[in-house]
């Protein structure tokens, strides 16, 4: 057995009595590991974190959003070193397996939708969540945005050896940050930065919104492309924009804000989200190999493709030529080389 899930099965033994059994639990992208531990009359997550400061994020913001009336998952013990956690066990099914699943019910899955995208304004705005949001991470800015942006460049763009200028692409990353860091003050709040269907879990007939401790103060409309925009769930355009409708109206109903402005600021937020989509699946799937990473590529191009045909990517001529060009030869990433 090893020693992380000796740490986890002893925090377990002193809060709850003798486990009875352990089952690790497949992470995604991030380097934190999960097990499901059951006991004679409680079943919990232990989560065994390898930064002490995430640690710390995730443990004010859990307090914050709980406090704000959204549901999060109850923190039942925490080791001595902080490393170590137990949380609530809210099952196997999110909102992502849901929307994949053949039997669902197209009219329930999108209720589902509806009803996370009308508490997503309320998660973000909390005076508990938005005043805590601020203590544990820097605002996004645009040094963010431009990290975000050359995430891209070196970790999709350069493991194929894409052609590029790069002076005009740099050109082309500030005018996108500029234009992406001016955000009005009612379009500002506690930004979950990896909002998706995948965690938002299914639990007793509520949402349960989980691997928030990323979050930091931003553009909210951030969180709304995030969502809409996860290239696995590939929803068409006229299923974003009902959703985008249900979010601005309740945000709207939240903040002097029109409807329209926030319609608006989301749909210029579009391209930061799907090029940051594929840096990460560059990092984790080009770079580390991870099988789910490679076969989601696909469909971000198709994203990018969409970008490209709206006209989004007019202003940005040196993006637009390189994304017209990888999407025109999907086989550069479709391929098991690397």
């Amino acid at each position: 057995m090893k020693e992380v899930e000796k740490r986890a099965l002893e925090l377990f033994r002193e809060h709850f009595g003798q486990p009875e059994a352990m089952k690790a639990i497949a992470a995604s992208g991030s380097g934190r590991r999960y097990y499901r531990i059951a006991g004679k009359n409680r079943s919990v997550i232990a989560t065994v974190g390898t930064d002490a400061a995430e640690n710390e994020d995730f443990f004010a913001l859990q307090g914050a959003l709980k406090a704000d009336g959204i549901k999060v998952p109850d923190v039942y013990a925490v080791s001595a070193d902080r490393m170590v956690y137990l949380q609530q066990d809210l099952g196997n099914i999110s909102l992502f397996d849901r929307a994949k699943a053949p039997d669902f019910a197209s009219f329930v899955l999108g209720k589902m939708f509806e009803e996370a995208m009308r508490t997503l304004p309320h998660l973000q705005t909390g005076a508990r969540t938005v005043g805590t949001a601020a203590l544990v991470r820097p605002p996004f800015g645009s040094r963010l945005i431009l990290w975000d942006l050359n995430y891209f460049k070196y970790c999709f763009l350069k493991p194929k050896d894409i052609a590029m200028d790069e002076n005009l692409l740099e050109d082309d990353f500030q005018l996108m940050a500029k234009r992406l860091s001016s955000c009005k003050p009612e379009l500002w709040g506690f930004m979950y930065r990896d909002c998706q269907s995948r965690n938002i879990m299914a639990h007793n007939g509520d949402l349960y919104w989980i691997d928030f401790q990323g979050g930091r103060p931003g553009p909210i409309v951030y969180d709304v492309v995030s969502m809409l925009w996860q290239a696995r769930l590939a929803l068409n355009d006229a299923t974003q924009r009902r959703f985008i409708n249900v979010y601005a109206r309740e945000l709207a109903s939240l903040r002097p804000v029109s409807e329209e402005e926030v319609t608006q600021a989301v749909y210029e937020m579009v391209p930061l989200r799907v090029l940051q989509t594929l840096g990460a699946y560059g990092m984790r799937g080009l770079t580390q190999r991870k099988e789910h990473f490679l076969k989601s590529i696909p469909l971000a191009l198709r994203s990018l493709r969409g970008l490209i045909d709206n006209g989004t990517f007019e202003p940005y001529p040196e993006l637009k030529r390189i994304s017209q060009y990888i999407c025109d030869k999907p086989e550069i990433y479709v391929s098991t080389g690397k």
